[in-house]
């Protein structure tokens, strides 16, 4: 299969490997949902065995079919298709609780490229000026792009950023270079 084409691997024995209890079903039950919905298979075991425990506290009390029920409700999560350009970084939350709002926010991307454009040409050098104007413009939309990116969870519109933020990331780089060439012509003269 195509490299762009798979998902990845979400282990459902990745607390405990022969759950024997209820609680170590749950856990495993329970990490399984939070792996797949913060889309990182190598979600760290410590916060997950803490965000288990809390969770399990509350349906400690509850009858055996609640709780076989939440188990396979949690094992039952889908596995969201993810798109070949998606990028798969996560930062797991600090946070206990498991509200939709704190996991969709999980995916982000921090800028990789922020050219800084020499704020002090000569001046006499009007094409230099206009280069380092883009450049600022550009690095603004870039910022405002990538906020943009880290708000929504529809793979479609994050596709549409990355290829607009590539764009701009590659006019960062034409005007940075032509900003080098025009100083290096006028060190020429």
């Amino acid at each position: 299969m195509q490299a762009f084409l798979t998902t990845p691997k979400y282990n459902k024995f990745y607390i405990y490997k022969t759950p024997t209890t209820p609680y170590q079903r749950f856990c495993n039950a329970f990490g399984y949902h939070r792996m797949v919905n913060t889309r990182n298979p190598a979600y760290p075991k410590i916060s997950l065995c803490i965000e288990c425990n809390n969770a399990w506290k509350e349906f400690r009390h509850k009858s055996k079919e609640d709780i076989e029920s939440k188990i396979s409700e949690y094992l039952a999560t889908p596995i969201p298709i993810q798109g070949f350009m998606q990028i798969n970084q996560s930062q797991p939350g600090s946070s206990q609780s498991l509200k939709p709002t704190q996991t969709n926010q999980v995916l982000q991307s921090p800028i990789e490229e922020i050219i800084i454009a020499d704020s002090t040409p000569p001046p006499n050098a009007a094409a230099q000026k206009k280069a380092a104007e883009t450049i600022n413009a550009t690095n603004m939309k870039l910022a405002e792009l990538q906020q943009i990116y880290n708000s929504t969870n529809d793979l479609e519109i994050r596709n549409n950023l990355l290829e607009r933020m590539a764009t701009l990331k590659q006019t960062l780089h034409d005007e940075d270079n032509k900003i080098k060439k025009l100083k290096r012509h006028a060190g020429y003269q």
